[in-house]
């Protein structure tokens, strides 16, 4: 059960930003954490909103996909909602991120093409740049004056500065995971990715070839 009487708390960075981090702390601040959920991304997309909001209303937190492409939405409906805006160092080391994270998931299990405007990203470096850039700028400025939180946890923001945006303690021995390094990736679908990667973007054939995981 969600707990009654308490804010909305929506993570409104892009995917491979953190987004992964801030959940696995929010569950382990104690909050009923919802999960990424394609089906969601699809609703989205179909702008099935009813949907999504139905399942908003079982948790207490939500971070990625859907909730970033949606964020003027969840400001309107969830006045009294706290947001996180996370984001990485550089505009570029997100894409690189996108990149890696797209040669090592499954193939046909991703949402890239509904949230970015292309299956893989590759070959449209500028483009996907202006969409982190952007997005981040537009989220800043609807939350002006709204309770709010930007975490880049590269640049060494932590489980106490969220914890102290949320107006809470920080458990005994709490430290910030390493949630989807890039290490601990599979690679089983490494090379299927790379064929499947140049036959939707072919002008990205070298990046997709010779970047190293």
């Amino acid at each position: 059960m969600t707990n009654q009487g308490v804010p909305k708390i929506f993570g409104v960075g892009l995917g491979k930003t953190g987004t992964k981090t801030l959940g696995t702390v929010l569950r382990g601040l104690g909050f009923n954490h919802a999960p990424f959920r394609r089906d969601l991304v699809r609703a989205w997309h179909k702008k099935e909103y009813d949907k999504i909001f139905e399942f908003i209303d079982q948790y207490d937190s939500f971070e990625d996909w859907p909730y970033a492409s949606m964020c003027s939405m969840l400001i309107e409906r969830f006045p009294y909602a706290r947001f996180i805006l996370t984001r990485r160092s550089s505009p570029e080391r997100w894409l690189s991120s996108l990149k890696k994270h797209a040669l090592t998931g499954v193939p046909f299990k991703n949402i890239r093409k509904l949230v970015l405007g292309q299956t893989y990203p590759f070959g449209q470096d500028a483009r996907l740049i202006q969409i982190y850039t952007e997005h981040n700028a537009r989220v800043r400025k609807m939350l002006v004056g709204k309770p709010f939180l930007e975490l880049c946890w590269e640049e060494g923001d932590g489980v106490e500065k969220l914890a102290e945006f949320l107006g809470m303690d920080v458990p005994a021995g709490t430290v910030l995971p390493k949630v989807n390094a890039s290490a601990d990736r599979d690679r089983t679908y490494v090379l299927a990715n790379r064929l499947l990667a140049t036959a939707f973007a072919p002008a990205g054939w070298a990046d997709i070839w010779q970047l190293k995981l």
